[in-house]
């Protein structure tokens, strides 16, 4: 069957207006296959983590690394699901030069490609991340897709902070996520 847009198409979660190509922050939150509490459990209203939990937050963590125009500002593993803020300063090399090329996409937003090749988007830092986890677990433990969100002020980002620190205590009333 060849491909045909008006019935293969996805919606897309991202802001269809936003130029995902500034110094923004994400609030990023990825959840376990089917919602399984195999990343660890929560004891006392803190995360302990199981072995994929611990190499999930090792992945996490060494996202810069791979991106280091990137940041994890702040983080937490629970049970069936991560939430991060990543913040994203990949516009302009040391000496001032353009990394990237903008490029159009078919549902009207710009994305920036670094201009050698490699894409620098968000979702491309959640793929790179997901593979990362994959190749040292062995098997898929991530849902195809992820949740985002643009932090759009200082108190959007106190207020997502707060969510973070708080998810392990609020654990118990999360009906969205324990299972």
């Amino acid at each position: 069957m060849s491909f045909d847009k008006n019935i293969h198409h996805r919606r897309s979660i991202r802001y269809k207006k936003c130029d995902y190509s500034s110094d923004l922050s994400f609030f990023v939150t990825i959840c376990a296959i089917d919602k399984k509490c195999i990343f660890g459990k929560i004891a006392k209203d803190k995360t302990v983590l199981s072995d994929t939990g611990k190499i999930i937050e090792q992945c996490l963590l060494n996202i810069p690394a791979h991106f280091p125009d990137t940041k994890i500002i702040e983080y937490v593993i629970m049970p069936n699901h991560i939430h991060f803020i990543l913040t994203t300063f990949a516009i302009h090399g040391e000496n001032g030069t353009k990394l990237f090329d903008y490029v159009r996409i078919d549902d009207g937003y710009t994305t920036p490609k670094l201009k050698h090749g490699t894409s620098m988007t968000l979702g491309s830092i959640i793929r790179g991340f997901k593979v990362g986890v994959v190749k040292q677990i062995g098997k898929p433990v991530f849902q195809r897709n992820y949740y985002d969100r643009i932090i759009c002020d200082d108190d959007e980002y106190a207020g997502i902070v707060h969510y973070i620190k708080m998810n392990p205590i609020n654990w118990a009333k999360d009906s969205n996520f324990v299972k």
